[in-house]
């Protein structure tokens, strides 16, 4: 009889296999099968007794650990929602994927996770930690000290239409997309898996991909415990190419499944330290991009296996396609092989299957492939047609069955931001974070959904319509940053100081790491925008480089900064004389843009960071990846809401229309800063935002006193109470109510006089008296 549920399939391995070792952590824990499934109705009887119900989502994220493993199949097992999330988001990634999600619970390790459980606490979801102290001990959840009661679990039954897992993808849309994901799904999938590779109690891998993920979840991780396999988990709790092969030895390991730029980190890894003995590997699985031809070779030549390559999708529960083992037929180079347990077909955009040998769009249809993503009709009419999943992918069909499957270059941003947290789930020592890899071969330049040979030519052709900005190699741009020395972190990545040519010009070198939302469309953007741009308070952009997945900006140095380390992170004291002057070139460079330009540009992410200082303390914008150029007669555009807390005007938050008016308000929020030394958004300094603290003083009829306290006496009362005035009514709540950036620009410069009547008498709402449950997106922080 078919098993048709994971918790079934589970729970017929523990019986026929109770004594084989399930998961281990050297040195640490070790739990057969028998053991794995009782932890696992434990930790169910203690989710159902802190409220947990059948169909409520549970947000996971954790490092790949004995305690998710756990965890993951007892909120399955209960009848709830698992939702793994990535352990390094940012509490903006956090916030968004828990309230798109719907979550009523958040885990996390015993140490807990800073950022998640900021995020939670402004949705009101609680927080619970977890710990497995030995293999023969009950998992214990932080507050809950009742024995969990396993004749509880006993009654539970689990149907194959049960929504199993949540997970957002990235794939073939232009923000992230909930797909829900059931028994059934799972337990087809791990099947086909199984049945493909020929998985038995007779095989161990090491768990190299993060289990948030669906390529290390269903590929690594479930596929294996429905198999019986012995499954490692990294003493490191995450993957270290300096202890891979240590891992591999001790488990006798017969496999393991990387993407592609894990396999060459493994490999440099091997060609620099090689090992006296390697396991005796039975294949090596390559997912997730399409895989060098010579980076697959010297794989098999180094470690003595076959490297199939496989096609997977979050949509289709991971795996749609295989190239076979050696004994069951013939590897066909950059080939992702036969369709695996499902339909797959080329078709048009109207669903009708094309003649083999013709390129168009790969789809899929089978046990496994999800019915559609969650509340998102839009979506689904685009993508499900004809009851198959339309993948976005290009592709053609050989005469053997056998498919070779891209990625559309319009869906690259999306897909090298999924796959960069993949490759870099949190740093490691021996792990380069972002783009500090290992540089990837010429070969590896098939990548296209990375930026590889088809993108980044196309990409090249564009930027060269632009006079200025140059075409560095990568190569060039890593010696110009050899000394490493960092400008600035964030969520995009990495800013160094370099130096470049004879020369040795000193530059700002920005390293985009894809764990945000700076993918591919940002990168374009900042190139294609600031190429076309002239303006004495803009940062010049010198060059650009993108070489497979590596894409990296270049900039004249800033000696000074950013206006944030001068107002907040103690670098100088900033003169008033100073900040008037920054005020004024800001206010000229949003006229630039907002007047002057053939299109106008909105910049969308005005902040005092964004605010770069050159040596003679000229105000700088920057970092125009997510500017967008709109038409005169149009003046606003719908966008996907992203920028900063606390900058965002509240039109902006509900409709996710930018405009200039949304940029005037940003602008606006900056003057109040600057003159007050204080920030939009500091909780530990006043419960009260920055607008609401500048209304109260001038209501007050006493503005001096919103002047920065460290000025002391030394400024000019009527440029400050120029200055304050001009911000309160540039970040006014009523987008009606705001002065153009010409008016601002005359009251700022004394040429024009307010009203009082004129500023908002009552208070906006503040920023922090949104309800971000029914906020349509998330923002930053």
């Amino acid at each position: 009889m078919e098993v048709r549920t994971l918790t079934g399939l589970m729970k017929m391995v523990a019986s026929t296999s109770p004594d084989q070792i399930a998961v281990s952590v050297r040195g640490k824990i070790e739990l057969t099968y028998a053991h794995l499934r009782e932890r696992v109705d434990e930790a169910a009887a203690l989710l159902v007794f802190s409220g947990v119900e059948a169909g409520d989502i549970v947000a996971l994220t954790f490092p790949n650990t004995v305690e998710f493993v756990i965890l993951l199949l007892a909120v399955i097992r209960c009848r709830a929602i698992v939702a793994p999330l990535n352990p390094t988001y940012t509490a903006e990634r956090f916030g968004f994927c828990l309230s798109n999600s719907g979550s009523k619970l958040l885990l996390t390790p015993q140490e807990g996770n800073q950022q998640a459980q900021f995020a939670a606490s402004m949705l009101n979801i609680p927080h619970l930690t977890a710990k497995l102290h030995s293999a023969k001990s009950k998992i214990t959840l932080s507050s809950i000290n009742i024995e969990p009661s396993l004749d509880l679990m006993c009654k539970v039954v689990n149907e194959p239409s049960d929504v199993a897992l949540f997970l957002h993808t990235s794939s073939n849309m232009s923000h992230p997309i909930p797909v829900l994901l059931t028994q059934h799904d799972l337990a087809s999938s791990v099947q086909n898996i199984k049945r493909v590779y020929k998985l038995t109690n007779s095989d161990s891998t090491v768990i190299v991909l993060p289990m948030f993920n669906v390529y290390g979840l269903v590929a690594g991780l479930l596929s294996s415990l429905a198999a019986g396999v012995t499954v490692a988990l990294p003493a490191a709790v995450r993957f270290s190419a300096s202890r891979f092969w240590a891992d591999m030895i001790l488990y006798n390991a017969t496999w393991y499944t990387a993407i592609p730029r894990i396999h060459q980190i493994i490999l440099d890894h091997h060609l620099s330290k090689p090992q006296p003995a390697y396991p005796k590997l039975r294949f090596i699985m390559s997912c997730g991009a399409l895989l060098a031809p010579s980076i697959r070779a010297q794989l098999e030549e180094a470690f003595g296996a076959p490297v199939l390559e496989a096609y997977a999708m979050m949509e289709a529960t991971h795996l749609t396609a295989s190239n076979p083992l050696p004994e069951d037929g013939e590897h066909k180079p950059s080939s992702v092989g036969r369709p695996v347990g499902q339909e797959m077909a080329i078709s048009d955009e109207y669903g009708a299957i094309r003649a083999v040998g013709v390129s168009s769009e790969v789809c899929i249809g089978g046990p496994n492939v999800t019915e559609g993503h969650k509340n998102n009709p839009e979506a689904n009419k685009q993508a499900f047609q004809s009851r198959r999943f339309h993948t976005g992918g290009v592709s053609y069909g050989g005469l053997d069955a056998r498919f070779s499957a891209s990625r559309s270059l319009a869906d690259s941003a999306a897909w090298v931001s999924h796959m960069s947290e993949v490759a870099s789930p949190s740093p490691s020592n021996d792990m380069p974070e972002g783009n500090n890899a290992p540089q990837t071969t010429e070969e590896n330049n098939t990548e296209t959904e990375r930026g590889g040979e088809e993108g980044g030519h196309g990409l090249t052709m564009e930027f060269e319509k632009f006079s200025g900005p140059k075409n560095f190699s990568y190569e060039e741009l890593m010696t110009a940053i050899a000394d490493r020395k960092i400008l600035g972190k964030g969520g995009f990545g990495a800013v160094y100081e370099g130096r470049i040519g004879k020369a040795r010009t000193q530059v700002a070198v920005k390293v985009i790491n894809y764990d945000s939302h700076q993918g591919m469309n940002e990168y374009k953007s900042e190139v294609i925008t600031l190429s076309q741009l002239r303006h004495k308070n803009l940062v010049p952009l010198i060059g650009y480089c993108h070489e497979a997945d590596k894409f990296v900006l270049v900039y004249e140095f800033m000696s000074e900064g950013s206006l944030e380390d001068h107002l907040f992170k103690g670098k100088s004291l900033l003169t008033w004389e100073t900040r008037y002057k920054i005020a004024q070139g800001l206010a000229s460079v949003l006229h630039y843009l907002q007047k002057q330009c053939r299109q106008c540009v909105i910049h969308r992410d005005i902040k005092s960071s964004n605010i770069m200082l050159d040596e003679e303390f000229e105000a700088k914008l920057g970092d125009f990846g997510l500017a967008r150029l709109v038409d005169y007669a149009t003046g606003s555009k719908t966008t996907e809401l992203i920028g900063t807390r606390g900058y965002m005007a509240p039109e902006y938050i509900t409709t996710s229309r930018a405009s200039k008016e949304t940029d005037v308000y940003s602008f606006g929020v900056v003057l109040l800063e600057i003159v007050s030394g204080r920030r939009v958004i500091d909780l530990e300094r006043d419960p009260i935002d920055l607008i609401e603290w500048s209304l109260k003083h001038y209501r007050a009829r006493k503005l001096v006193h919103a002047v920065d306290e460290k000025l002391g006496k030394d400024f000019d009362k009527k440029q400050a109470e120029a200055l304050i005035i001009a911000g309160l009514l540039c970040a006014h709540p009523i987008t009606t109510s705001r002065p153009s950036i010409e008016e601002a620009m005359a009251i700022l410069n004394l040429k024009a006089r307010v009203k009082p009547r004129e500023l908002p008498l009552k208070s906006p709402q503040s920023p922090l008296s949104i309800n971000w449950k029914v906020s349509p997106r998330w923002l930053k922080f």
